[in-house]
């Protein structure tokens, strides 16, 4: 018991003894030098007593700890492997016994537990890392006995998921497409889903999709729109809240159009004709489209929807025509829509100027009918003032102008003048009509009268042509004069009768007569013929007509003689009867 050394290199059998034998009464101690394998060296010494006389064995009992073991445990993202830090664990025996509590996975992703005995043993999740699902499946491991390394557990864990929507719409109208097939892939290709179909409201919607980056691919469009394989990818974040949304355009198959240019009359087709496309709206979407040899232009990759064709350049010789040609793509049309386009050929004009055959002055107020090649006629063309008509927009073509009224004096003309519009005439067609006079006569009757309407002279007649001037002098009468120039005395013949009246008044000068002397009237003279100079072609006639009051300058130079000789053989009585 003093520790004096009484034997050494004792070792326990396969029965774990060791018997020693011919021991004196006395007191003694085990010391173990050397541990099981596997075990801890207990070095306390393991005490007993050999009584005197003893004659059984005396039984000692030396227990040893078997040495601990440790264990690791790694956290990890199921799918990027990599370490997650901040989930707690509870460590537990395989009967659920609890070891050890509040385990917490370090910014390594690990939990280290030693002095762990032997045995089986479990890790239990109790609160994942944020942005996982909790995984409370045990994690169960086994200490094993003498063990050397710490024993290794990895526990998985899956991000939480996140969700996509896909809105399919068509990319003009942006109204929702059903029934367009996707399959889901990785970024990598790797297909996630297939056979995903758009519902009524053009939506697909994918859950439970771990965070990572995905894509759309189109497989099927829908009825009358075009497939579009183009990929539409997207991000599931790391603990995501809302699902992601994306979006799917598609446009619809287009169709065509073909317009034909045609001749508005023979219908015959226009090479050379130049168009805008435009929306309904006016939007150009393409200019200076043009009409082939055939009269025909065609646009296609037209996506359905209501357009117009401008005309921006008529074919030569043909008027522009900028009224809209309108047309509508159908939604998943096949053929191409067709659309007719007609132009009229430029027009042109002439000018008609009528004149007098021989002066060629401007005739006004003469009235034609234009006749065309199919004998469409057009009434009560006349000329104006100028002499002149105008006729503007006519086709080209064939025509007659043809007299239907002559100008007042004229003789009527009816031989037609032939007109012709050439195609894509530029200048005004100048055509001309002669017309000759209608000879009608006219005459002037000139009266010499006195204030009194009494005749005083023969009349004179004149005759001319209707238009042509006229002259008329007054004549020069003895004892009057003359009161009154008329106003027409010059003027033009006219088909009714004219009268130019010339007023006479007599002589008021007194008459000086010696009284002693009676006065023989002398003998009257004959007056002088009245001379008259009627206008070219005008002739002059004496009419004799018998006077109311004396028309006889004669008789009027007797009757004034007479009076004057009586006068004086009054006075001559009245001065002798004063001297008496």
């Amino acid at each position: 018991a003093d520790g004096t050394k009484v034997s050494e290199n004792l070792v326990t059998d396969a029965d774990g003894k060791i018997e020693v034998t011919d021991l004196a009464p006395g007191d003694y101690q085990f010391v173990e030098t050397k541990a099981p394998t596997g075990y801890v060296l207990d070095g306390a010494p393991t005490k007993f007593t050999v009584e005197f006389n003893q004659e059984a064995a005396v039984i000692v009992t030396k227990e040893n700890t078997a040495k601990t073991g440790s264990v690791v445990l790694t956290k990890q993202d199921s799918v990027t492997k990599a370490t997650i830090a901040g989930a707690e664990f509870e460590l537990q025996k395989a009967d659920g016994t609890k070891v050890s509590e509040n385990l917490v996975t370090d910014a390594d992703g690990k939990i280290e537990v030693t002095d762990l005995a032997p045995g089986d043993y479990q890790f239990v999740e109790t609160k994942a890392a944020a942005g996982y699902v909790l995984d409370a499946t045990p994690s169960e491991f086994t200490i094993e006995f003498n063990q050397d390394k710490a024993a290794v557990v990895t526990k998985e864990n899956t991000a939480k998921a996140g969700s996509v929507v896909l809105t399919k719409q068509d990319s003009a109208t942006k109204a929702a497409l059903s029934d367009a097939e996707f399959e889901l892939q990785t970024a990598t290709g790797t297909k996630v889903k297939d056979n995903l179909t758009t519902n009524a409201s053009g939506e697909i919607e994918v859950a439970d999709l771990a965070p990572g980056d995905y894509k759309f691919v189109e497989t099927k469009a829908p009825t009358g729109y075009e497939l579009d394989a183009t990929p539409v990818t997207f991000t599931i974040e790391f603990n995501q809240a809302t699902a992601v949304k994306v979006t799917k355009e598609n446009v619809a198959k287009t169709g065509s159009v073909v317009l034909t240019k045609l001749d508005s009359k023979s219908k015959s087709n226009l090479a050379g004709a130049e168009f805008e496309l435009q929306t309904k709206l006016g939007v150009s979407l393409k200019d200076k489209v043009v009409t082939e040899a055939n009269g025909q232009l065609q646009i296609d990759n037209l996506a359905p929807g209501d357009y117009q064709l401008v005309e921006t350049k008529a074919p030569t010789g043909y008027e522009l025509d900028a009224t809209p040609v309108e047309f509508t793509i159908e939604f998943n049309q096949k053929d191409a829509v067709q659309v007719t386009k007609t132009n009229k050929m430029s027009t042109g004009s002439v000018v008609l100027t009528k004149t007098d055959g021989q002066t060629k002055v401007p005739l006004a107020d003469a009235t034609f009918k234009l006749v065309d090649a199919d004998n469409n006629v057009t009434e009560n063309l006349t000329t104006d003032a100028s002499g002149k008509l105008e006729i503007t927009n006519l086709a080209p073509g064939d025509y007659q102008l043809i007299e239907t009224k002559a100008p007042k004096g004229y003789e009527l003309d009816t031989v037609p003048v032939d007109v012709k519009i050439d195609f894509n005439q530029n200048q005004v067609l100048q055509v001309t009509k002669t017309n000759i006079k209608t000879v009608v006569s006219g005459k002037v009757i000139a009266e010499f009268v006195d204030t009194k309407g009494n005749v005083l002279a023969e009349q004179e007649i004149h005759t001319g042509l209707v238009g042509e001037k006229y002259i008329t002098k007054a004549k020069s009468i003895a004892g009057y004069k003359l009161t009154k120039d008329p106003t027409n005395k010059v003027g033009l013949y006219k088909e009714a009768d004219q009268k130019v009246t010339f007023v006479y008044d007599k002589n008021k000068s007194p008459l000086v007569v010696d009284p002693t002397k009676p006065i023989n009237p002398s003998k009257p003279t004959k007056p002088a013929k009245p001379s008259v100079s009627p206008s070219k072609q005008a002739t002059v006639k004496k009419v004799q007509s018998l006077p109311s009051t004396g028309d006889n300058s004669l008789a009027n130079l007797i009757i004034t003689g007479l009076f004057a000789s009586a006068l004086g053989l009054f006075l001559l009585r009245k001065s002798k009867k004063v001297n008496d």
